[in-house]
């Protein structure tokens, strides 16, 4: 499979790299690389295939049509997908390409220093500067020192903060549940979480900077719907005794039972938030939500630290990854 920018990061068979945008999932032409990258990508696939079982190949990705009804300025068109679970797919595959669930924390912190790697070394070969060099060698030790330091076990014996952050609802202590999560650049956190030392659902949290003129509701459209196709369901929790919403979400479902969510949570956490879960996982741990209030306020919680003193929120919900500006707005509270 080739790689292809997805929001602000480009997925690999064992890559995530760091752009500024990003083209469609349909422009795979313009993406080739060179050929012992793309031999490189099929062998990682294989040996997946072979430990985690092949997977269905899918169908030719599904033309999207457009219906409109209507006639002059009442005349609406909308697109539709004859196929939704199969684009799903497509979408599914690429943002977790090289990666399986089923995979133990080991294996995806394997494959994430992998991917660090594949990035080393096209920056080196971009450059022929000693300075540039030693820049790239720097930074690569400094990834690899991230990607180790941010293990997550929810036991309520370390007194872990996540309880405050934007996944507080995506976990529950003292069940053998662990985490990995990377911040990939400064709009986009990644988090991987493990039942019992396997990989079952994934987290993109985009920060409000990755689409900066668009709100969630086009984010959705010109991006999600993109991916993982124009006709999902939205659906919305309820609270079981008053029925209020508790939130609001789009939903996917694919071919390979992975199901694919989209929230809006920049009211109270300042991202966009896909989640890609896997739906034989999800049958036995059980559908967890996030709660956003209707009214849109803030929690405390958005001005917590997130897992570290280089990691929190600012008075708009933002992300800030700068500690010097986190230790501030800590000593200000």
């Amino acid at each position: 499979m080739q790689r292809l920018i997805l929001g602000l990061f480009v997925i690999s068979g064992c890559r995530a790299s760091y752009v500024a945008e990003a083209p469609e999932l349909e422009d795979e032409d313009e993406l080739v690389g060179a050929r012992g990258q793309v031999d490189e990508e099929i062998d990682t696939e294989s040996a997946l295939d072979k430990k985690f079982g092949a997977r269905e190949d899918l169908p030719p990705r599904p033309t999207v049509k457009e219906v409109c009804k209507g006639k002059g300025d009442g005349r609406k068109c909308t697109k539709k997908d004859p196929k939704p679970e199969v684009t799903a797919a497509y979408g599914a595959r690429r943002f977790l390409e090289g990666m399986r669930w089923g995979m133990s924390r080991d294996e995806v912190l394997d494959a994430l220093k992998r991917e660090v790697e594949v990035e080393y070394q096209e920056r080196q070969k971009a450059t022929r500067d000693p300075v540039v060099q030693d820049k790239n060698r720097s930074w690569k030790r400094e990834e690899l020192d991230k990607l180790s330091l941010n293990l997550v076990s929810f036991d309520k014996r370390t007194q872990h903060k996540w309880g405050v952050s934007l996944i507080q609802f995506e976990y529950e202590d003292d069940t053998g549940e662990t985490m990995l999560w990377l911040r990939s650049n400064s709009n986009l956190k990644k988090f991987y979480f493990f039942k019992d030392d396997t990989l079952w659902k994934v987290i993109y949290a985009y920060g409000m900077d990755s689409w900066p003129k668009e709100d969630h509701s086009k984010v959705k459209e010109n991006h999600f719907m993109k991916w993982f196709g124009y006709t999902p369901n939205e659906r919305v929790k309820q609270d079981p005794e008053t029925f209020a919403p508790i939130v609001r979400f789009t939903e996917w479902k694919s071919m390979d039972n992975d199901i694919i969510r989209a929230f809006d949570l920049t009211a109270v956490h300042g991202v966009h938030i896909v989640a890609l879960i896997s739906g034989e996982a999800e049958a036995r741990i059980g559908e967890r939500l996030p709660h956003v209030m209707e009214d849109g306020a803030f929690s405390d919680a958005v001005s917590d630290v997130l897992g570290g003193p280089a990691l929190c929120y600012d008075a708009d919900g933002n992300f800030i990854e700068d500690a010097e500006k986190c230790a501030t707005l800590e000593l200000e509270e």
